[in-house]
């Protein structure tokens, strides 16, 4: 199997993420002919004739509706020269933040789809509420607290300022300067300019923008190199869906490997079982590593135990069960973060109310406050759940990234450092 990449689309609603996804499985052949005689059919009827790439992926009657998307859509890995990639379609929309987020831990790359037009218009680092692109700014606070640091920027319609040099040119200084005011200073970055809808160096190179000397899109994804994988670590595998009734749990798997016949124990209920049968988007496999986004039927273990946020744990060192955690955090939100605040929780697949119950500033001083921008260590208290399963960042880098969230809003991002 050539390397393979977990990559998510992200960016504002309306900026052409499900059409790009359209256009790379359409000029990929990955949609026969009737399908595509159909979605545009459908993309007619709903008189939106120019929607008809997004319908090849937001197939969701609330979705064409709304000309948006609500859910994660898991494309059928894409084969280039290079690698193995798996892409998956996210909402843009801040009322869908959750799914986003959920996606977002199972990536290793970010394909951030931004529309030229609105680079040219706004800037993105907002001054008050009402400037700027919000979205934006929340989705690069995202990033950053989740350790993204190589990230590839898809500058998208293209054809709406005449495939203009300049006007590519000021939207990729605008997002240089934005990601240097949060704080990116060791980020890798790729700017592509594309027009999704017209399939300009989507594929292959453009010849309507021959001053960009680059490669296409797809020439990119190529050479990309396979993020580091914790295959010495024990197993871990978040559940972020489940199949077949409930039978078959699916996800990434974080960390370490897992074969046929061996025991696992889901977390945090402690139920043990044995691995029945692993599937990697309808071949069978008899050993799951880490990277791999899998299907594992597990016997022995009841299926109302396969709840989305549990961890298929390796039996012999299982994840932490924990009803109180400390992080190490850097704060985003402008009104800072406190105690007896109660955020949103996201940790691999889970997300959950958590109350901050504690709070120390970078030199460890006990403080009821930390400003935005600031560093510090919070103690959160479980409140959502029962309990979780998690690692510290120390025992394992992918599980022990966290996230908290008001509503949209970015609040504070950061790993974990002790489980209480």
């Amino acid at each position: 199997m050539k390397q393979f990449i977990n990559m998510i689309l992200v960016g504002p609603k309306g900026h052409g993420k499900s059409t790009l996804a359209g256009r790379i499985l359409l000029d990929l052949n990955k949609v026969t002919e009737v399908r595509l005689e159909d979605v545009k059919k459908e993309a007619v009827a709903a008189k939106k004739p120019e929607s008809f790439l997004a319908f090849l992926v937001d197939r969701d009657i609330a979705e064409r509706a709304k000309g948006q998307t609500i859910n994660l859509s898991y494309l059928e890995p894409i084969k280039t020269n290079g690698n193995t990639i798996k892409l998956v379609d996210s909402p843009g929309d801040p009322a869908y933040v959750t799914n986003s987020i959920e996606g977002l831990f199972q990536s290793d790359v970010p394909l951030i789809v931004i529309g030229v037009g609105e680079l040219n218009k706004k800037q993105i680092i907002p001054t008050s509420d009402a400037q700027g692109i919000p979205e934006l700014y929340e989705l690069f606070s995202s990033l950053y607290s989740l350790n993204f640091r190589e990230f590839i920027f898809a500058i998208n319609k293209m054809d709406t300022v005449n495939y203009s040099q300049d006007a590519f040119e000021n939207a990729v200084q605008k997002i240089k300067d934005a990601l240097v005011s949060l704080g990116f200073g060791d980020v890798n970055t790729v700017f592509i300019p594309i027009s999704a809808l017209k399939g300009e160096n989507v594929i292959s190179p453009s010849k309507k923008m021959d001053w960009y000397t680059n490669k296409s899109m797809l020439q990119n994804l190529s050479s990309l190199k396979s993020p580091k994988r914790y295959e010495n670590l024990p197993f871990r595998l978040p559940i972020f869906r489940t199949f077949m009734g409930g039978r078959v749990v699916s996800g990434v798997v974080m960390s370490g490997k897992i074969s046929l016949g061996e025991k696992i124990v889901i977390m945090p209920p402690q139920k043990s079982g044995v691995v029945r049968q692993i599937e990697h988007w309808g071949e069978s496999l008899n050993e799951a590593t880490a990277g791999l986004d899998v299907g594992i039927e597990i016997g022995l273990v009841q299926k109302q135990f396969f709840s989305k946020g549990f961890i298929v744990s390796d039996i012999t060192n299982p994840s932490s069960v924990a009803t109180r955690i400390k992080v190490a955090l850097k704060v985003f939100n402008r009104r800072g973060i406190w105690v007896n605040y109660a955020p949103l929780l996201y940790v691999h697949a889970l997300h959950t109310t958590a109350k901050i119950v504690k709070l120390e500033d970078a030199n460890g001083n006990t403080v009821n406050k930390l400003p935005q921008g600031s560093t510090g260590y919070a103690v959160l208290e479980i409140k959502g759940e029962k309990a979780i399963a998690v690692d510290t960042y120390e025992e394992n880098p992918v599980i022990g990234r966290i996230l908290l969230k008001d509503s949209y809003k970015t609040v504070a991002g950061g790993k974990i450092v002790e489980i209480l």
